[in-house]
């Protein structure tokens, strides 16, 4: 391994370690930013707290269930309350809003995907119109990216 990658990978690790630093930090900041989204009105705390702290995770309900250690109707009730249909929409809109609030403190996009476990654009841009919500970038964009 040359010098340079071993610059950009310990890049990656410093990013990492202040993305995830500023979340954990943000069970105050970015917590309370998604608890005052109105999308999350009816989304109880421990679930938001639960994601910033390993926004990577949750994927589909059993997910949910592990996290804050209930049963799965429990969890339904949980989704259906925070006014979500499935637990994979409520995960991509937490997603969402907490990229743009990444975005708009000015980290990279790249690291910001890392953190938030979104492997593949496309994928999370497709959960993200099923959950009813806007793209986060512009397809075009998206493109010129890769």
């Amino acid at each position: 391994m040359s010098h340079s990658d071993t610059r950009v990978l310990d890049q990656e690790k410093m990013c990492r370690a202040i993305i995830r630093c500023v979340a954990t930090n943000g069970v105050g900041c970015l917590a309370a930013h998604l608890s005052s989204q109105p999308v999350f009105a009816g989304t109880p705390k421990r679930v938001v707290n639960a994601f910033v702290l390993h926004p990577e995770r949750p994927r589909a309900l059993a997910d949910l269930c592990e996290l804050l250690a209930v049963s799965p109707a429990v969890a339904r009730r949980i989704v259906r309350r925070a006014g979500f249909a499935r637990a994979e929409h409520m995960y991509a809109a937490l997603r969402y809003e907490s990229w743009q609030w990444f975005a708009a403190h000015g980290f990279e996009r790249s690291m910001v995907e890392h953190y938030l476990g979104i492997r593949d654009r496309s994928h999370f841009r497709r959960s993200c119109q099923r959950a009813g919500l806007p793209a986060p970038w512009h397809a075009d964009a998206d493109r010129a990216a890769v």
